[in-house]
């Protein structure tokens, strides 16, 4: 459904219930913790609208259809004859804000490519109709800001929240101020909030890629009222370079791999004469890539279809149809057609610059990358490496960067009073952006008692969320492991011959392995163990051993060359799928090291896939789950890569635990239709976890209480989650039992997908880094109205920004019932980020979501190799039967479904 309301007027959809009336008020605000001061990256609006202020939404349609870039241009060309009386501001895509009612108007335009500036003789024409949707009363929303300030500030729970309303009045400020940005050619803009600065190359990543830096910017209403988020943003372009170099650095993947990277990359025609703009400028002829040169273009109705003869075709591969006469003609390489008519010598690959029907080929050495294009690319570890180091700054620096230069767009210079005022369509709303962030108030929580056997405490916790597997005194063993003696082995995969020492070193390695073990009490012999090795290049010797380890031991740690995911791919689905063994994966360059803490981590995880538990919190942090009647969930879905085909399905996967030590959370996965926004199988999902509960977890009754943490949701989504996932979790709970069994239910979306960040003021409030230290929480100022949500930091950020996670109270049934409810659940979610098994410090955001994002993440290595990705990228979802195969090809073997063997 559209965001845009299709009513006459605004003030009808505010009569309609919103989705802030269906979400729980603020129950009141937290008041555990220190109190302390921050300043956050929001600046302040002042909003002098006391008069009346209507803007008109119209809708635009354009004949004959165009979309992309190109129907972004036509519709700036219809700006320029519209701008002088009307005040236009557009979304470049289909919607059109006037501060004039047109009713319906159609207007013809000639088209130009924007880097020409002028029209051609085979320039197409295109008629451009705008029609009057709705009446958006900018005067009404300023004087409800107005009132939500002033009831905010007396309590808490007052609730002003205009929800779907208030998302339109929302997204037309922010189309409105973006506008003149978007319009400028000096800035590129991703998205609807992101800009970039075009001059300059940025950041060599390397294969043709480059990093920019540049700003995020949204206008939101936080704390009850209008302010202007500010973050800095890096993205990643094509940097100017021939086409055929581009693509040489591609050449080692499937052919639609290569074609997702070059689709839509605009490129320079070097072998022809520039033209003049309108300004006398000299300009190359620019034509957009579709795909490589493909053996079925073409239509199939064409007797003259293009014959190409390579997956990866040069210019004398590809053969097409050339009249030189009407019915008279023959066929011509690409390779002769561009030597006769050019007199060039053309060499690489041949791309398609016209559609799959009607192609239009272009040697890939006649053709330039034009700059300033976002890349879509996967990065490989080292460009991930170089972009980290680019994008992250202290804190200090990136707030400076942030009040020097992130509201600057908003500005423009006056030649009379020699002064900086804001844009003119900032002017006609009379909005005024302050010069300096805000300030937020918080609080730092203090972090929960760590235990491990017999109440032993690490050493030195709390230093910034993180302990040492050491006791602070006697002996650290793991909480709870299994009891007798475990079969193991060890699989070394060899990149190159072992040398005469391989001998001594894998003694060596398997000595440590075993002592770090049992000195945290998992009870492996040292000395028992099976040890297998073969080249990384024996596919089949390498399933055999990991057999043959499935039928002689428990748990195999494979000591892998490199950190090639392939390798990782490889093993995990032979052992999780096929022959259902737990697997430890290393590299052979960490664990020669004989590291004490990367040993102490292996034997986590070992512990946590054999079915025991790490360590616990103390009991006043979790409160009433120590009671054993509280199911904790965690829900995530991961989606294809943006410009994936729709025959690449989504995965969802769901965490639980089974008892309240809150130790074993067993996941399940499932496959769905991509980009399906919902958990469709949720139901399903949910029963598994319920019954697990009783089998696993030894109780006799199914969880009195039911918290779960969803993952992977946006703002926009909440409504979807209430009316889809819900009823789905309520029905697995009916499904479960015939007593008419109805848990409290409470439901809560853990965010990570956002721009709000925060800097102490005092330095006793910071870390090391200068980021706020785990445990900051904020509830005021820069949270919702009417909703109850909250800002936590529970982490200590290794470089850089720390980004907290935000929680947004969908459903609560469960907290009510505690003396104070904010205070309980931000308690209880802090401890959560201690409880993450595999590592020994506080994690990001709260452990069931952490543990479901893992768990989808190895659900997408399973589907690897199990997706066959078509030509064509527009195609159709995936048939009943598709979804069943890739479901088998994402289960888990039987032996190991109930356990954590996504860790």
């Amino acid at each position: 459904m559209s965001l845009w309301t299709d009513v006459g007027d605004l003030t009808q959809a505010l009569a309609s219930t919103s989705l802030g009336e269906r979400l729980p008020a603020r129950p009141g605000y937290g008041t555990s913790g220190r109190k302390i001061q921050l300043r956050t990256n929001y600046f302040p609006i002042k909003w002098d609208l006391n008069r009346d202020k209507m803007i008109y939404r119209h809708e635009i349609e354009i004949e004959p259809e165009v979309k992309g870039k190109k129907r972004a241009q036509v519709i700036t060309l219809f700006l320029q004859r519209a701008k002088a009386s009307h005040v236009p501001v557009s979304d470049f895509v289909s919607q059109l804000f006037l501060v004039t009612n047109l009713g319906q108007k159609s207007v013809k335009v000639k088209y130009y490519d924007e880097d020409r500036g002028m029209p051609g003789p085979k320039d197409p024409e295109y008629t451009v109709t705008i029609t009057y949707k709705q009446s958006i009363d900018l005067g009404n929303f300023a004087h409800q800001l107005r009132e939500s300030s002033s009831s905010s500030s007396s309590s808490p729970s007052s609730s002003s929240a205009l929800g779907h309303s208030e998302q339109v009045y929302i997204q037309t400020l922010n189309l409105w101020i973006s506008h003149e940005i978007k319009a400028n050619r000096k800035f590129i803009t991703v998205g609807p909030s992101r800009r970039f600065v075009k001059m300059g190359d940025g950041q060599d990543l390397g294969g043709g890629l480059c990093a920019k830096r540049g700003f995020f910017t949204s206008l939101r209403v936080v704390g009850g009222q209008l302010r202007l988020n500010v973050n800095n943003t890096t993205a990643v372009f094509y940097k100017e370079q021939p086409l055929g170099s581009f693509i040489n650095g591609l050449a080692r993947l499937p052919v639609e791999e290569i074609n997702r990277y070059i689709r839509k990359v605009r490129v320079a025609l070097t072998y022809l004469p520039a033209e003049k703009s309108g300004n006398g400028q000299a300009i190359q002829q620019i034509k957009t890539v579709s795909a490589l040169a493909a053996k079925d273009d073409g239509s199939v109705n064409d007797q003259h279809r293009p014959m190409v003869s390579s997956d990866l075709p040069g210019p004398r591969d590809v053969k097409f149809w050339l009249e030189d006469a009407p019915g008279r003609g023959g066929y011509i390489t690409v390779y002769d057609y561009f030597k006769k008519k050019y007199n060039k010598e053309t060499d690489g690959y041949v791309v398609n610059v016209g559609t799959k029907l009607k192609p239009t080929y272009l040697p890939s050495s006649v053709g330039k990358i034009m700059p300033g294009q976002i890349a879509k690319h996967v990065l490989d570890a080292t460009q991930t490496k170089e972009i980290i180091n680019f994008s992250v700054r202290k804190p200090e620096e990136n707030l400076k960067v942030i009040e020097s230069g992130g509201t600057m767009s908003y500005y423009v210079y006056d030649n009379q009073t020699k002064i900086y005022t804001h844009t003119p369509l900032l002017k006609e709303l009379d909005l005024k952006i302050g010069q300096k962030v805000i300030a937020a108030r918080g609080r730092l929580l203090g972090a929960p008692s760590i235990e491990y056997r017999n109440g032993v405490r690490p050493k030195g916790f709390p230093a910034s969320g993180s302990w040492y597997l050491q006791a602070q005194g006697g002996i650290l063993k793991l909480e709870k492991t299994t009891t007798g003696s475990h079969n193991w082995g060890v699989f070394y995969v060899l990149a190159r011959p072992a040398g005469n020492d391989e001998q001594a070193k894998r003694s060596k390695i398997e000595r440590e392995l075993a002592t770090a073990l049992n000195a945290l009490g998992i009870p492996i012999q040292q000395g028992k163990q099976r040890t297998w090795s073969t080249d990384a290049r024996n596919n089949n010797q390498i399933e055999a051993i990991i057999k043959e380890a499935a039928e002689t031991t428990q748990i195999l740690f494979v000591i892998l060359p490199n950190n090639a995911s392939v390798f990782y791919n490889k093993v995990k689905k032979l052992a999780d799928q096929k022959y259902g063994i737990r697997t430890i994966c290393a590299l052979r360059s960490k664990i020669e090291r004989v590291d004490k803490a990367y040993l102490g981590n292996i034997a986590l995880k070992v512990n946590l896939k054999l079915g025991g538990n790490n360590h616990s919190v103390g009991k006043s942090s979790l409160q009433f789950i120590q009671e054993g009647k509280t199911m904790i969930v965690g829900i995530d879905v991961t989606h294809p890569s943006p410009g994936s085909s729709a025959k690449i399905p989504s995965v969802a996967g769901v965490v639980a635990t089974i008892d309240s030590s809150l130790g074993q959370w067993p996941g399940i996965l499932k496959v769905q239709q991509g980009r399906e926004e919902m958990v469709a199988n949720l139901k399903e999902m949910m029963r598994t976890r319920l019954e697990l509960w009783r089998s696993m977890g030894k109780h006799a009754d199914f969880p009195e209480n039911i918290i779960i943490y969803r993952d992977g949701v946006s703002e926009g989504q909440y409504k979807l989650v209430l009316d889809k996932e819900l009823p789905q979790i309520l029905a697995a709970c009916a499904q479960v039992s015939t007593k008419h069994y109805k848990p409290k239910i409470t439901l809560v979306v853990a965010g990570k997908r956002h721009h709000t960040r925060f800097y102490p003021t005092d330095p006793k409030d910071c870390d090391m880094n200068g980021n706020p230290h785990p445990g900051t929480l904020i509830d005021k100022d820069v949270t919702g109205e009417g909703i109850w949500d909250f800002y936590l930091q529970s982490h200590a950020a290794i470089k850089g920004t720390a980004r907290p996670a935000h929680y947004v109270v969908l459903q609560d049934e469960v907290f009510t019932a505690q003396p104070n409810p904010a205070d309980s659940l931000e308690r209880m979610t802090h401890a959560l980020s201690y409880m993450f098994g595999r590592a020994t410090r506080s994690v990001s955001y709260c452990t069931p979501a952490y543990y479901a994002d893992i768990l989808c993440e190895r659900g997408r290595r399973y589907l690897i190799n199990a997706v066959t990705t078509p030509g064509k990228t527009h195609d159709e979802g995936l048939a009943v039967g598709e979804l069943q195969r890739l479901q088998k090809a994402i289960a888990v073997h039987r032996k190991l479904e109930d356990t954590m063997f996504y860790i």
